[in-house]
């Protein structure tokens, strides 16, 4: 049986590397706590050795209510300063006017050689403990040896660097997007924590994933003192997996603040497509492994019906498969791609018929339009869990669904005012859609910063 970090075992298997691990430190600051979400995509890549911890038995049963609690802890008491707020990733482009020079753009994050003698004493703490593993299924395995020694001692050279840096730029608090499964943000958060910084993780201005699984990579467990995330769906989650209530701030998404846009395109969308009165039905496409058979679904239902045409969307890194997608498609007036450049999403959006994603953030810009979404569900995957799950977005498992949601979009009024009311119900749970997301996250940022939303 194949390792599943969203069981319990999964939870009792990285509770057990934190236990293990928590007495190695450098200078104060965890191992544990920085590795151990590479530790779970160990155990994904080597189900083996978990088979081998299986047989060893004794794994407590944790529910994953207990995630939070326990693996990480509570965060420590911050210490407030009168030093610079730094905000690193897409969200410091958003910053208003009001706000900037109080909060700046930038980052603490750094890697440097440590000290001879620190680093000697490191590794002696770190050998000592392995040897003392040497009979355990997994900690014992040299595999897991030669990645841990050499992932460690790349963790101890982040945590010296950005602990360098954190002390020559003394912040207040310090933001960054809470990509948690990237090494250098666990490194970043661990010397905040470390230090008694305010830190704040902020949702992706993206969607991530389509299940459970995949956020557990991206944000969970919450690493910092705060999380600012799009709305009261995500908080509830968060709350689920034992994160304290205060500690997740919903502040709407900056990225929609402008939606829908009110100034129309230079060129008309269909001026621009060569199209006159057709259904548009826009497919945007994404970084999944089944391009190909999304595509192909959606393909073979437009054509049946000559009401609608396809325009695919092209992603921004993939612009360079438009040939992939006509050799899919073939020599068809019923069709056309647009690369990123050449029309904007937001303008397509707001002349099309329906769109259909796997789990793309348009799903949730489309519902600024009243935009119908629908969304393919393959067979032994469940269906995208931030669509369904709350109403978003209309499933379908063929082309002969999808045939099916197309026609009743032409000629069931009724069926499409009640899709539309549910992205509006939607939308006011995924985020909160009043335009004002990046005067509500600036000013809830200096609030963490200067201790006031702790209290």
């Amino acid at each position: 049986m194949l390792f599943d970090p969203m069981t319990p075992e999964g939870l009792a298997l990285l509770n057990e590397f934190c236990q293990v691990f928590a007495p190695l430190k450098y200078n104060g600051m965890s191992l544990a706590r920085v590795l151990f979400y590479d530790y779970l995509r160990f155990l994904c890549n080597l189900p083996q050795l978990v088979e081998r911890r299986r047989e060893l038995g004794d794994l407590p049963s944790i529910p994953w209510a207990r995630l939070q609690p326990s693996l990480v802890g509570r965060y420590p008491e911050t210490c407030y300063s009168e030093g610079p707020v730094l905000i690193e990733g897409p969200m410091a482009s958003y910053i208003p006017e009001e706000f900037q020079g109080t909060i700046i753009a930038g980052t603490i994050r750094g890697g440097a050689i440590p000290p001879v003698k620190d680093l000697n004493q490191f590794r002696r703490e770190m050998g000592e403990l392995l040897h003392s593993l040497a009979g355990h299924p997994i900690f014992g395995h040299p595999r897991f040896r030669r990645w841990f020694i050499s992932l460690a001692e790349k963790a101890v050279a982040g945590l010296h660097g950005t602990w360098k840096s954190k002390e020559r730029i003394k912040p207040s608090c310090v933001a960054y997007q809470g990509n948690n499964y990237l090494l250098p943000l666990r490194i970043l958060s661990e010397v905040c924590r470390a230090s008694g910084i305010p830190s704040v993780a902020y949702h992706p201005l993206t969607l991530r994933g389509t299940s459970e699984t995949a956020y557990l990579y991206h944000v969970l467990p919450l690493l910092n003192s705060a999380y600012f995330c799009w709305g009261e769906e995500f908080k509830e989650w968060m709350v689920r997996f034992g994160v304290e209530p205060k500690a997740v701030i919903p502040t709407g998404c900056p990225r929609f603040d402008s939606l829908p846009l009110k100034k129309p395109p230079a060129v008309p969308v269909r001026t621009a497509l060569g199209l006159t009165v057709e259904q548009i039905l826009v497919l945007a496409d994404q970084q999944v492994g089944k391009r190909e058979a999304i595509f192909r679904l959606v393909w073979e239902a437009v054509k049946k019906d000559p009401r609608w045409v396809l325009v695919v969307k092209l992603h921004p890194h993939h612009e360079k498969l438009i040939s992939s997608y006509k050799r899919w498609s073939g020599d068809d007036q019923r069709i056309r791609f647009v690369p990123p450049v050449n029309l904007s999403l937001y303008d397509l959006l707001a002349e099309a018929g329906a769109v259909v994603t796997y789990f793309s953030t348009v799903g949730v810009e489309a519902a600024f339009y009243r935009v119908p979404v629908i969304t393919p569900v393959f067979p032994g995957k469940p269906p995208s869990y931030l669509f369904c799950k709350s109403g978003g977005a209309l499933p379908v498992q063929n082309a002969e669904e999808l045939g099916e949601i197309l026609d009743r979009l032409c000629t069931d009024q009724g069926f499409l005012s009640r899709v539309e009311a549910a992205q509006e119900q939607y939308l006011s749970y995924v985020t909160i859609p009043d335009g004002n997301s990046a005067r509500r996250f600036f000013t809830s940022l200096l609030q963490v910063a200067r201790g006031e939303l702790s209290q």
